[in-house]
């Protein structure tokens, strides 16, 4: 087991120890992993029910293999090498996925992607660049015109879209106004077991399963209303909790938020967040806000025209972008980018220069240790994350670092200020997000200093990091 696991961990490990969630919880903590890397094995079902709680992955062996908050039984131990291989195996694989329309339009090209288990995956990117697309060919809506789709070793390409084992909750909600909620969540149970010619036993699993459906998503009390009397985020809710009944392999969401005010979208994000944990199966949501991509997901595919920018954590995206696009479109406010020439002196030390200016600004060296030497002394295009410019007075300021900045307009938004400022080396405005209230003034000339510490890199001719 030594070989296949980092570390291996029995219950001496914590005194005192029982079947809690805060149990497992403090343990991953101590061995510095997440509940999602993590694979816990309890032979009581009070234990793994615990460990699910926790959003681990709950293995039962002896009484716990047939309780149903296993996530997978076990007859020994050494049936973990199997759990574990499975788990390190992607279950939605597309290889080569292309549409093209009658009209040539060529709306994806050449798109790959593998989706293990549990992952919530993100589709990000502006309006018309195919994430819609892609998710309608995974659920077999929409005709893949190249490529394959195959779910747990399966390919389902050219399946009908009721075979696939796949849900999807669409952007309208697509409810049906004359049917309660508890009819609207049962709809595609009382379809597949051919209603109404079904006995009274079937009916109770159906009325169980959307009760518990229901409950999940704390909808237990509107059951026997119809959705003409919800909230929005209501009405989404009902959506999800018809998807959830089907018990799936995959779920599918598309932009199901942007019909939803900004207090709702915002309160329904965690819940669907907070549904996946419950769940834990695959989630792939399509969204053109980037925040949504960043809260949310767990991988993030970055797409323009059809084509995949970037596939990576929130945070890979936003510290090392692979291009001018793909920085410019996470962040909000978004990325200052400045033309530059970045050179390197005898000591090893390198400076960013602004055209039209002659100060130059330390880059640390970690930062730019990579970066590709045949661009030194170039014009290339620096990016600048607006948190990353102070003005004098912020604890974070730093005269050496410094330049001066014009404000043009401010946006005071609590906590949070942003400024637009007009400084050398930048036609339109240095975006400056800050702190504080009361100090500003339109066409005010502030000092402003730059932290390159996370500064990014790219080339004038195609936008590709330099770094």
């Amino acid at each position: 087991m030594t070989s296949v696991f980092g570390a291996i961990v029995d219950g001496t490990m914590i005194s005192h120890s029982k079947p809690d969630p805060e149990v497992f919880l403090k343990a991953a903590s101590l061995l510095n992993v997440s509940p999602m890397e993590s694979i816990v094995v309890k032979d009581a079902v009070a234990g793994v029910q615990a460990a699910n709680a926790g959003g681990f992955y709950a293995v039962g062996i002896g009484d716990a293999s047939t309780s149903s908050y296993a996530d997978a039984p076990i007859a020994k131990i050494s049936d973990l090498l199997g759990i574990v291989e499975k788990r390190n195996a992607p279950r939605l694989v597309i290889r080569g996925l292309e549409k093209v329309y009658p009209n040539g339009c060529h709306a994806t090209k050449n798109f790959n992607l593998d989706v293990y288990d549990e992952e919530f995956v993100v589709f990000v990117g502006p309006s018309g660049c195919g994430k819609s697309t892609i998710l309608r060919m995974i659920a077999g809506l929409e005709e893949v015109t190249d490529g394959s789709i195959a779910l747990d070793g399966e390919d389902i390409t050219d399946k009908e879209s009721k075979d696939r084992d796949i849900a999807m909750v669409f952007q309208n909600y697509a409810l049906y106004p004359h049917m309660t909620v508890r009819k609207n969540i049962a709809f595609p149970l009382t379809i597949k077991h051919h209603y109404p010619f079904y006995g009274k036993k079937v009916r109770e699993e159906i009325n169980q399963k959307v009760e518990e459906a229901a409950e999940k998503i704390g909808l237990t009390k509107y059951l026997d209303v119809k959705p003409a009397n919800l909230s929005g985020g209501q009405r989404q809710r009902v959506a999800l909790g018809r998807a959830i009944v089907r018990e799936t392999k995959c779920f599918l969401l598309d932009e199901p938020l942007s019909n939803l005010d900004a207090k709702m979208r915002v309160q329904m994000r965690s819940e669907i967040t907070r549904l996946h944990d419950r769940l834990k199966t695959i989630f792939i949501y399509v969204t053109h806000e980037e925040v949504e991509a960043m809260t949310m997901g767990t991988k993030i595919v970055v797409l323009k025209d059809g084509v995949v920018q970037q596939i990576g954590s929130s945070e890979e995206i936003f510290i090392n972008p692979v291009n001018q696009f793909v920085a410019g479109f996470i962040g909000t406010p978004q990325m200052n980018f400045l033309e530059t020439v970045v050179t390197k002196d005898g000591r090893g030390s390198y400076k960013a220069t602004f055209l039209g200016s002659e100060k130059g600004l330390r880059i640390p060296l970690e930062r730019v240790k990579n970066f590709d030497p045949n661009f030194l002394g170039k014009p290339v295009i620096m990016g600048v994350l607006p948190k990353a410019i102070s003005i004098q007075g912020d604890l974070t300021y730093d005269a050496k670092q410094n330049y001066s900045g014009q404000i043009s307009l401010f946006e005071q938004l609590g906590e949070e200020t942003v400024l637009y400022t007009k400084a050398a080396g930048k036609e339109d405005d240095l975006i400056i997000s800050t702190t504080g209230l009361g100090r500003f003034g339109r066409m005010k000339v502030v000092p402003i200093s730059f932290d390159l510490s996370k500064a990014c890199f790219f080339s004038k001719e195609d936008g590709h990091s330099l770094i």
